[in-house]
């Protein structure tokens, strides 16, 4: 806590106010700065200083035009005690105004204490699909989780209860040293390993990976009817009317023919080695897939389909029903 000439305490006052000069206070036990959640503890060795708190008519942080109440300083033990409530992290001015004397403004540092040798753990090294993990913070009392500002799995943002309306959360714990992160099913559904992380202001990130295994999911359809359209180069895959096929299909990661990977196509048209998903006038729910020149149809043509905790879709592409 030091001003311009480099002593504490330095005197400022408007040059028509007439008074004493404000002892020297200093930070109590000669302490550099404050740390976070500490009060601001001044000290002087000036015999005027138990007379100098007893006059205090105000005191004033970082300029504000409000003065403190008083509950937010008090003089305990030949000391003036300011809550730490009122300070900010980095530098804060401290004027006080005091009758008889100049008035006399200080600067303090209000400094972030980290916490250290801080690690992330889970309850458990392996779960099944649809599992809830809890991650704990080894070595923290809370303020890591206090400053989180992003979870992540496999570098996906994970989002706080309430937030977004996602299917899939987390939730901190009371005491802020934990997190749940919530699955409903949705998020930890294939067999293979996550990594976890968790980032917080002021802190490097801190990472773990947990391995989940389980049984994968049957595809709903997987017999599907297949044609031709009019063009000679789109398959038509009918998949019927399945009440449970959105979720699978909202969940496919990608579709090759005979390995070649396709991309889904645009709202209008579609070129060679694309797919597209559409409901018939029938209600059924049909793949599109536009095949290339050069495809054979009288060859072994294989088409599949991977979805996220289901089972893969390899089946013959080969007309099973004839459009009349």
């Amino acid at each position: 806590m030091v001003l311009e000439d480099g002593l504490l305490g330095e005197t400022q006052y408007n040059g028509s106010y007439k008074g004493k000069e404000a002892p020297v206070l200093t930070l109590d036990a000669d302490a550099e700065f404050v740390a976070e959640g500490r009060d601001l503890v001044l000290t002087g060795q000036d015999a005027r200083t138990a007379e100098y708190f007893e006059k205090i008519t105000g005191i004033y942080v970082n300029q504000s035009w409000k003065e403190l109440t008083e509950d937010q300083y008090s003089v305990e033990d030949g000391k003036l005690v300011i809550k730490d409530s009122v300070l900010t992290l980095g530098t804060n001015t401290v004027e006080i105004k005091a009758e008889g004397f100049k008035n006399n403004t200080l600067s303090v540092e209000y400094k972030k204490v980290l916490e250290e040798n801080l690690s992330l753990v889970s309850d458990k090294e392996q779960y099944n699909r649809g599992e809830n993990v809890v991650l704990t913070v080894n070595g923290s009392e809370g303020d890591f989780l206090k400053n989180l500002n992003a979870v992540k799995v496999d570098g996906k943002n994970i989002y706080a209860k309430g937030v977004a309306g996602s299917d899939y959360y987390y939730e901190a714990a009371e005491n802020l040293k934990s997190i749940t992160i919530y699955d409903n099913g949705n998020l930890f559904n294939q067999n293979k390993a996550y990594t976890l992380t968790l980032e917080a202001e002021y802190y490097e990130a801190l990472e773990t990976e947990i391995t989940v295994q389980g049984e994968e999911k049957d595809v709903p359809a997987s017999e599907p009817m297949i044609s031709k359209d009019e063009d000679g180069q789109t398959y038509l895959v009918s998949f019927g009317t399945q009440t449970n096929f959105v979720g699978w299909k909202n969940k496919v990661t990608s579709i090759t023919v005979n390995g070649t990977a396709y991309t889904e196509a645009g709202w209008f048209g579609m070129s060679e080695n694309q797919f597209k998903w559409e409901t018939d006038g029938y209600g059924n729910q049909v793949l599109k897939l536009k095949v290339d020149s050069e495809f054979d149809e009288n060859a072994d043509n294989t088409f599949t389909i991977k979805a996220e905790g289901y089972k893969d879709l390899a089946l013959p592409l080969v007309v099973n029903v004839i459009k009349n």
